[in-house]
């Protein structure tokens, strides 16, 4: 049994995936496999089920999973022991788009802190076009960005399917109504202009159905057109993670949009030009930790990690 084997079965038991584990570990998922398959070959039972939905630990996985957690640990904090004699920076820069909400942007915060207590926390918050160029050049280590997967100089970790919503002033009494696409006209829309990601989804889909949106103002900023859409100024178009705390709050409500539903696809990206060398794939893991928490759970309607 070699540790390498040790972290290949982690991976994957924590991502519950032999693809996001592969792309985790930075091998290639044939490699991963064999690996499992020698480590279920040599312990003579069956660690993983596959199915549909991903990979999912067998009873004897568990329990394999459960010791193995603690070597894996310890073999981390030994390898971070010896940051301080590597004479790297101790920060990690994460960017992410305001869309997915403070709450959510606090937890993150809160779960790479308490991952990896020694570097200093950065979080820097723009617009994925923002973002992108960030990661290009090395400014940001790790970002979540809607549609990053094509940018240069910089890798795909994991990527997540999030539904839009009109998000309607006020609380909802009951489950909110779906609003079809082509009634959509029937609402003024406060919008960030393009660039913005989701404006080009909404015009995208809007084009081959002849539906004019009726955008009534232009806001780059998530958190005023939040404020504006509560205040019953107009509506706003946002993935649900955009407005959870205003729902909690009763200050407005979202509406699932229907034939077609928009969606967009956010993606964890790593910068090749990082100086955390191999550190910063350990240190996505708390970021993909929280994505899944999010989704798994329901909190945030509409979203699916892939």
């Amino acid at each position: 049994m070699e540790l390498r084997q040790i972290k290949y079965f982690c991976a994957v038991a924590e991502l519950k995936s032999f693809t996001r584990a592969a792309i985790f570990c930075r091998v290639t998922q044939p490699a991963l496999s064999r690996q499992i398959g020698a480590l279920e070959q040599e312990l003579e039972v069956e660690l993983f089920v596959r199915d549909g939905r991903g990979a999912h630990l067998t009873p004897a996985g568990a329990e394999f999973f459960r010791r193995c957690a603690d070597i894996n640990g310890m073999v981390k904090e030994a390898a971070d022991a010896m940051q301080p004699f590597r004479g790297r920076r101790h920060e990690i820069s994460v960017g992410a788009p305001p869309s997915l909400g403070p709450e959510f942007l606090a937890s993150m915060s809160a779960a790479l802190t308490a991952f990896s207590s020694g570097p200093e926390l950065r979080l820097v918050e723009g617009y994925s076009y923002q973002l992108a160029d960030w990661l290009a050049s090395g400014r940001l280590d790790l970002a979540l960005l809607y549609r990053g997967a094509s940018h240069a100089q910089a890798e795909l970790l994991a990527s997540l399917v999030e539904s839009l919503f009109l998000i309607c002033p006020g609380p909802s009494i009951g489950e909110p109504a779906p609003v079809r696409f082509a009634e959509l006209p029937g609402y003024s829309l406060i919008s960030p202009d393009l660039p913005s990601t989701t404006r080009g989804e909404m015009e995208r889909l809007a084009r081959p159905l002849g539906v004019k949106l009726n955008f009534k103002m232009q806001i780059d900023s998530v958190a005023a057109i939040k404020s504006m859409t509560a205040s019953g100024i107009g509506h706003a178009i946002l993935p649900y993670a955009a407005v959870e705390q205003e729902i909690g709050f009763g200050l407005v409500h979202a509406r699932p949009i229907t034939d077609p539903v928009p969606q967009l696809k956010l993606d964890l990206m790593a910068s090749t030009r990082s100086g955390l060398d191999q550190r910063i794939y350990e240190l996505s893991r708390p970021i993909l930790d929280c994505l899944r928490q999010k989704t798994e759970s329901g909190e945030w309607k509409g979203a699916r990690l892939l």
